[in-house]
């Protein structure tokens, strides 16, 4: 028969057994199987290409790179100047179609075929003698750039509005564009409509 030592010693061997048995599972639990630990690595070694892509992309296309010569501060005078002209000559400036067939070829040039397509109007087609005419009041177009990290893809936001007679009433309408522009061609590459509304928001 067991002394009360033995039996002690016993249960704390036993105790100690079903620990240690217990500690071996959970660290076997948490040890990731092959695959897992390929798959990080893979994983790993996307991120880590992916961000160097990103900054030679970054380093290639900044304004800062020595390799653009070009005035970056005349280029971005010259794309405002451009596309401001461009707007208030299509949205309100045009009083006849006479004055928008005058400009149409230039409209076309600064903005682009996308644009054409969406916003100017046929220059043969006389149904558009009556929006001309209907501009009774000289438009604002402003523009700026949001961002430059991408001489290729520099960010500018426009805003034009202008007063027009619908069915008779006199109301003043804006438009605001988002152009993706590139610096170095000096030409617009997309755009996107941004907001419409049929009310005064900008100062004279």
């Amino acid at each position: 028969m067991l002394s009360q030592d033995d039996k002690l010693k016993q249960a704390f061997q036993i105790g100690l057994c079903a620990v240690t048995i217990m500690t071996v599972a959970v660290t076997c639990m948490n040890i990731p199987n092959n695959s897992e630990v390929i798959e990080t690595k893979k994983q790993t070694r996307v991120i880590k290409q992916r961000t160097k892509e990103e900054k030679e992309a970054y380093r290639k296309n900044s304004p800062l790179n020595p390799k653009f010569k070009i005035d970056i501060k005349k280029a971005e005078e010259e794309a405002i100047e451009k596309i401001d002209t461009g707007l208030a000559t299509l949205y309100g400036n045009s009083h006849s179609l006479a004055d928008y067939q005058n400009h149409y070829q230039e409209l076309v040039e600064t903005f682009g075929s996308k644009f054409k397509k969406a916003h100017l109007p046929n220059p043969k087609d006389k149904v558009n003698q009556d929006l001309f005419e209907s501009y009774v009041e000289n438009t604002q177009a402003n523009s700026y750039f949001e961002n430059i990290d991408n001489v290729h893809h520099a960010k500018i936001i426009s805003f034009v509005e202008y007063k027009s007679k619908v069915y008779g009433n006199e109301q003043y309408l804006n438009i605001s564009f988002e152009f993706d522009y590139d610096l170095v061609k000096g030409k617009i590459n997309s755009f996107k409509d941004v907001r419409y509304q049929t009310e005064k928001v900008m100062e004279q």
